[in-house]
């Protein structure tokens, strides 16, 4: 799901800034599916995340024909990549630490008939090195 933008809300004389429930709701999810035994990663981090959302059931009058006989194509689907790149990072939070470590991000939309979100943290080593998928 990708981040959705804070909601305000006046109580009395008060605005109210919140998150979305669905929002804290994948955020949780995210967090929930860090193992207890991952090593927390270095001071310098790299991010991959793959979103594979509901594959549509006609090709979109966009994709080139090559395209959509692929597996899990790219696709436009509803949401902006770094809206979803915001929300796992996020979800991160608590086992990342601070998502400022995060200095290399790559993030993919594409869709499937198995939709999930894959994530991969690398803690960066020397020059251009990873170490310690997870």
């Amino acid at each position: 799901m990708p981040k959705a933008r804070p909601r305000a809300r006046i109580v009395g004389s008060h605005a109210r800034i919140y998150t979305p429930a669905a929002t804290k709701a994948f955020e949780a999810l995210v967090a929930s599916c860090v193992s207890d035994s991952a090593r927390k990663p270095g001071e310098l981090v790299r991010v991959d995340i793959v979103v594979y959302l509901p594959r549509p059931k006609q090709r979109p009058s966009y994709m080139p024909r090559w395209m959509w006989a692929l597996a899990e194509p790219y696709h436009r689907a509803v949401g902006d990549v770094d809206n979803y790149a915001k929300a796992v990072l996020d979800g991160l939070g608590s086992w990342l630490g601070n998502d400022v470590a995060v200095v290399d991000l790559r993030a993919q939309k594409r869709v499937s008939l198995r939709p999930r979100t894959e994530v991969e943290v690398y803690t960066m080593t020397e020059a251009g090195g990873t170490q310690n998928g997870h």
